[in-house]
């Protein structure tokens, strides 16, 4: 990742920001800029893994993106890997 928080997109010419606190919205519009990623706080709620009911943490991750620049598939990869590092933090 680059610094404060961007991270370059592979096959376009943009950054991606990632932000644990309110970002304003206009912020995901300014170039380089092509996505904001912002992540809530981490909170104990009920999931079911493998057919039984447990209490896990639990990080809800919000996208929102230029769609100029790139598209619900990206936006949805992008999401999962971030899903799967967090899962994995020895992947990083």
């Amino acid at each position: 990742m680059g610094g404060a928080g961007h991270a370059r997109l592979r096959k376009r010419q943009g950054h991606v920001l990632l932000a644990a606190r309110a970002v304003p919205a206009r912020r995901a519009s300014e170039p380089p800029q092509v996505a904001l990623v912002g992540l809530g706080r981490i909170v104990e709620r009920p999931v079911a893994v493998n057919g039984l009911l447990g209490v896990r943490p639990v990080l809800t991750a919000t996208l929102s993106a230029d769609h100029r620049a790139a598209d619900g598939a990206t936006g949805a990869r992008l999401l999962t890997t971030l899903d799967r590092l967090l899962q994995h933090p020895e992947e990083l």
